[in-house]
């Protein structure tokens, strides 16, 4: 039942966007002639979603510690060779550029 009311609210959705010519629906005016806050209009995260992707949020979490105990393995191993290196003010603008383009090549996606 809640996977068809959350499909026609999106069809309801792309229907207003139809409508209004808008990519954005703005609830602010009805919000206020109703007098409710924008929280109501939140949905929570049905519960058993949740359930079903326990196994997954698990496998996660164990490979994110994984990964975090072989990078502070590696931190101990070599913590001389990186206080010895430096970058060039170049060289840390051209990593830092790399970087925020990959950021928001990732927000884009």
């Amino acid at each position: 039942v809640l996977e068809s009311v959350m499909g026609r609210i999106l069809e309801i959705k792309e229907y207003l966007v139809k409508l209004s010519g808008f990519k954005f629906i703005n609830f602010d005016d009805i919000l206020v002639d109703l007098k409710l806050i924008p929280e109501t209009l939140e949905l929570p995260v049905p519960r058993y979603f949740v359930d079903e992707r326990q196994k997954d949020l698990e496998l996660r979490e164990k490979l994110v510690k994984t990964l975090i105990a072989a990078r502070d393995a590696d931190a101990e191993e070599q913590p001389d060779e990186n206080a010895k290196e430096s970058l060039s003010m170049d060289d840390a603008i051209r990593f830092i550029q790399v970087n925020e383009r990959g950021r928001q090549g990732k927000q884009r996606a």
